[in-house]
């Protein structure tokens, strides 16, 4: 695939944790003075920048193999995720499962990765298992509005109300003015016919939205 940036990337960072500096090297400066468009230049200059920032560190490092090993650890855990990434780009579920597995199994309070897998297993039909990670990444980080808008949306699906006004209720205790969860929270509480929480949801988005003709009045 010489044409597929993201593959071009995780080869670049496969040769680096190999320490084929010459041959990672030569792919980035490739992408950078290539056709490809200003934000892939940008991305692989800084990729690049990062390789070289390592390089320079390896030297301090050689005399303590478990640091280097570390170093070296630590970018093939990377290019597994780039892997995994381009993978449900593609909407190869299982692929994406896997390289995203192996690199939790070292790095098992990383949100990020958590949210990728929640991703991989409801494109493989997974919802269980997609809820799982979402409630790991939610539970790892108390400010990730994502995970819990996503959570939301799937208890609202599955007519699980009270969850679905919890997940709303947090989204909104860390940003007050978060349209969608406020959209989200006053259906819920108008389904469930709770008039006073409803006009309280309400005034936020009346509060939030003043110029919006659509207007929201609950009497």
């Amino acid at each position: 695939f010489p044409d597929n940036l993201k593959l071009r990337y995780v080869l670049a960072r496969l040769y680096g944790g190999m320490e084929l500096t010459d041959k990672a090297m030569a792919i980035y400066e490739e992408i950078i003075g290539s056709s490809a468009g200003s934000v892939e230049r940008e991305q692989a200059a800084r990729e690049r920048d990062r390789f070289l920032a390592w390089l320079k560190q390896r030297d301090t490092v050689q005399s303590t193999p478990v640091e280097s090993g570390k170093a070296v650890e630590r970018i093939s855990q990377d290019a597994l995720i780039l892997k995994g990434r381009e993978a449900l780009e593609r909407q190869k579920a299982i692929e994406a499962i896997d390289a995203f597995q192996r690199v939790l199994a070292q790095r098992p309070n990383d949100v990020a990765l958590h949210k990728y897998m929640a991703r991989a297993r409801l494109m493989n039909d997974e919802t269980e298992k997609s809820r799982e990670h979402l409630e790991t990444a939610a539970r790892l980080d108390g400010r990730d509005t994502e995970s819990r808008m996503i959570l939301a949306v799937m208890a609202l699906k599955a007519r699980e109300m009270e969850t679905a006004r919890e997940r709303y209720t947090q989204v909104i205790e860390v940003h007050p003015l978060h349209l969608p969860a406020l959209r989200g929270l006053l259906s819920v509480l108008m389904v469930t016919r709770d008039w006073a929480g409803a006009r309280m949801a309400a005034g936020r988005l009346q509060k939030a939205l003043p110029g919006d003709s659509q207007g929201y009045y609950i009497y």
